[in-house]
């Protein structure tokens, strides 16, 4: 298959979107809140993708939106992701143990800071904002941007897999079509875990390694699709999913949505 790389756009709506994979299929979707949609604003989520015949590379990228620009440090956090990720693979430090790459990611959300930090003080403000306006944005500039993540990749020749996560979006995956979330994360998903572009990680991130063997299917997706939490017994139809998705959008409380699912044969 052709390598593809894929940066949802924050701008707009992306619909269920199917790859083919060597043995399976992965789809991905991606939708402003209510709010963001009526003022054209981008989504505060992201959404990077790498995918070709030996690998599926992923980040999931929720930015904070009281912190300064949300939206930008999911965006750039995401893209930093899957090159560190790729990294790994291309380096063969696939053999590599929880612990080593625990440091390494933790060392790695470190180090983007400071080119965060520049990227941040560069960016310009709108010409029209009111002098209250803009006040209050300089001064959450100046407290940085935060994000929540998840991240992974799915190797098909090593067999595989490595997951990552700071924040509560979720992570859900099931072996032999048996969910076994909880028994193979736990309770690791804190809303105060996360990166800031002035502190780096807040909290340690977590780190779980395991194979392909036995997998059948892995999901991720933001926040504002947790009505999804307790549900999906089986992969759900593109039509429910999209059902889903548009319903919970049109509520006016809705939080911006940004979906990614691997499916597997079964092993």
């Amino acid at each position: 298959m052709t390598p593809q790389t894929i940066f949802l756009a924050q701008t707009g709506e992306t619909a269920i979107t199917h790859i083919a994979l060597p043995q399976g299929r992965l789809r991905y979707a991606y939708a402003r809140s209510r709010e963001c949609q009526a003022g054209g604003d981008p989504g505060q989520d992201a959404l990077a993708i790498q995918v070709d015949a030996e690998r599926v590379v992923f980040a999931l990228c929720d930015g904070v939106s009281l912190s300064f620009m949300g939206d930008w440090a999911a965006r750039f956090l995401s893209q930093q992701l899957v090159n560190w990720l790729v990294g790994l693979v291309d380096g063969r430090k696939g053999a590599l143990g929880i612990q080593e790459i625990q440091a390494a990611l933790a060392l790695r959300l470190s180090a983007l800071t400071a080119l965060a930090t520049r990227q941040i003080k560069a960016h310009p403000l709108p010409d029209d904002l009111s002098p209250m306006l803009r006040s209050v944005l300089e001064e959450k500039r100046g407290m940085g941007s935060e994000s929540m993540f998840i991240c992974g990749w799915l190797d098909f020749v090593s067999r595989g897999m490595l997951l990552a996560w700071m924040g509560d979006s979720r992570l859900r995956l099931w072996q032999r079509s048996e969910e076994c979330t909880e028994q193979a994360f736990g309770d690791a998903f804190q809303t105060r875990e996360r990166w800031s572009t002035q502190k780096g990680a807040l909290g340690q991130p977590h780190v779980w390694m395991g194979n392909l063997e036995a997998t059948t299917r892995l999901a991720a997706y933001s926040d504002g699709l947790a009505i999804l939490d307790g549900k999906m017994d089986g992969p759900y139809a593109d039509s429910t999913l999209d059902e889903l998705i548009q319903s919970v959008g049109e509520m006016p409380n809705s939080d911006d949505i940004s979906y990614f699912e691997v499916i597997l044969a079964a092993a």
